[in-house]
């Protein structure tokens, strides 16, 4: 069993981030001890947290990682989660690269302005 900040240590996630976790319900350690409070985990419990930051990673929602943590998915439904996750990933890359155009567009009619300006104080 360790301690919280043994594990993080080996997990290479900081002290809050388990607590988060715990509080959240998302992993909770293994013992806590209900005089101090102090969380012990076991090693088992890095495979758990290292799918968790994995999916994180993917950019799922935590609340998504935990439904998919307890319902224990198959394949195919992370498959369709996934799926959903990229879908909506690519949405916003549109959205952002026509934002990216808008602005440019901007600058462009800003330099225009600049070059019309610069010529009538000559």
């Amino acid at each position: 069993m360790l301690q919280i900040g043994m594990f993080s240590r080996i997990a290479q996630v900081s002290i809050g981030q388990l607590r988060y976790y715990d509080d959240i319900g998302l992993l909770k350690p293994a013992r806590t001890n209900p005089t101090t409070g102090y969380r012990y985990y076991e090693l088992s419990q890095l495979q758990t947290l290292k799918r968790i930051l994995a999916l994180k990673d993917l950019g799922l929602p935590l609340a998504d990682v935990a439904r998919m943590l307890e319902s224990g998915t198959t394949s195919a439904e992370t498959k369709a989660i996934l799926q959903k996750q990229k879908a909506q990933i690519e949405h916003t890359l549109r959205e952002e690269r026509e934002r990216l155009k808008r602005i440019e567009r901007r600058i462009e009619r800003l330099s225009e302005n600049e070059a019309a300006v610069s010529v009538d104080l000559q």
